[in-house]
C-alpha cells in the first residue's frame, strides 16, 4: 500500500515548485527559457519541463513558440480580472447591503459564481435572536439555495447539467431538492419569475430570497440573497422580503452600470 504521508509530501512539494515557477515568470514579463527556470527554482531541466507542461495544460503558463520562452498564461489574467471585478463589486454593494440588512434585520449576502462554484464575497449578519449565518468566502451549493438556482438559470441547460452532475444533489436540509427533474422545474420557475425563494432547503427552520445583479450587457454578475428564520418569513410574509431584496439588487445593478458607463466614456 502507498504511504499517504509520502503522497501528501510529494503533492505539497510539487505545488511548492509550481508556485515558485509562477513567481519567477511573474518577475520576468519578457519570458524565461527552460534552463533559466530550472536554475531559478533549483530543479532539473526534465523536472521543470514536466511542471511547466502541467501548468500549461491548466492555462497558467504559455509558450509563444515551440521550444520558445515561457510566460504567465491567460488563466492568470482571467483570475486577476475576476478578483478586481469582485472587489469593485463588493465595494459598490456593501452600502446597499447594509441598508438591506437594517431594513430586514436579517442576514444578507452577495454571491458570485467562479469556476463552477458559488462564493460569498459579502456577508452581513442579522440582528434578531435567531440568526442564519454564512461567512464571507463561504462556498454555497447550487441546488439548495435561491442564489444557486439563479446561477443555474443563467446558464444553458447543458452547462447547468454538467454542474449538477458534479455535485450529486446531496440532502442538506428537510426540503432539499434531490430529484433532478424537480430541480430543473424550480430553475425554470426562477428564470420565469426573475428571482428565487427557498424554504428549509439548506437547513431546518430557514428560508431564503435571492435576486440577480446584472452587468451592463444584461449578463448575470452576482446574486443578492437574504436568509431568514422561517417564523419571521411567514409572519412578515414572503412579499415583504421579495420587495426588499429586489430593491437592493436593482440598486447594485444600477451602481455597477453607472461606474462602468463612466469607465467606457
Amino acid at each position: 500500500m502507498t504511504d499517504p504521508t509520502v503522497v501528501e509530501r510529494g503533492t505539497v512539494g510539487a505545488l511548492d515548485r509550481a508556485i515558485r515557477i509562477l513567481d519567477e515568470l511573474a518577475a520576468a514579463p519578457g519570458g524565461l527559457d527552460l534552463a533559466s527556470i530550472a536554475q531559478s527554482v533549483g530543479m532539473s531541466s526534465s523536472g521543470a519541463h514536466r511542471a511547466l507542461k502541467s501548468l500549461s495544460l491548466g492555462g497558467l503558463v504559455s509558450q509563444r513558440e515551440r521550444r520558445g520562452d515561457y510566460f504567465l498564461g491567460p488563466k492568470i489574467l482571467v483570475w486577476a480580472q475576476q478578483m478586481g471585478d469582485e472587489r469593485s463589486l463588493a465595494s459598490l454593494a456593501m452600502p446597499i447591503l447594509r441598508v438591506l440588512n437594517e431594513e430586514t434585520r436579517e442576514s444578507v449576502y452577495l454571491s458570485v459564481m467562479r469556476d463552477r462554484r458559488i462564493w460569498n464575497i459579502c456577508a452581513l449578519e442579522g440582528h434578531g435572536n435567531v440568526l442564519v449565518q454564512e461567512r464571507p468566502g463561504a462556498e454555497r451549493l447550487f441546488h439548495s439555495t435561491g442564489r444557486g438556482k439563479l446561477f443555474l438559470a443563467s446558464l444553458d441547460r447543458a452547462a447547468a447539467k454538467k454542474i449538477v452532475a458534479e455535485t450529486s444533489l446531496p440532502s442538506v436540509g428537510p426540503a432539499t431538492i434531490t430529484d433532478e427533474a424537480e430541480l430543473w422545474r424550480e430553475v425554470d420557475r426562477a428564470r420565469e419569475r426573475g428571482f428565487a425563494v427557498s424554504r428549509e432547503e439548506s437547513f431546518a427552520g430557514g428560508a431564503g430570497v435571492a435576486f440577480p445583479v446584472f452587468d451592463n450587457r444584461g449578463v448575470l454578475l452576482a446574486a443578492v440573497g437574504a436568509s431568514i428564520p422561517l417564523t419571521r418569513f411567514d409572519s412578515l410574509g414572503e412579499q415583504f422580503f421579495v420587495e426588499q431584496v429586489r430593491h437592493a439588487a436593482e440598486k447594485i445593478t444600477a451602481a455597477w452600470a453607472g461606474v462602468h458607463m463612466l469607465d467606457n466614456t
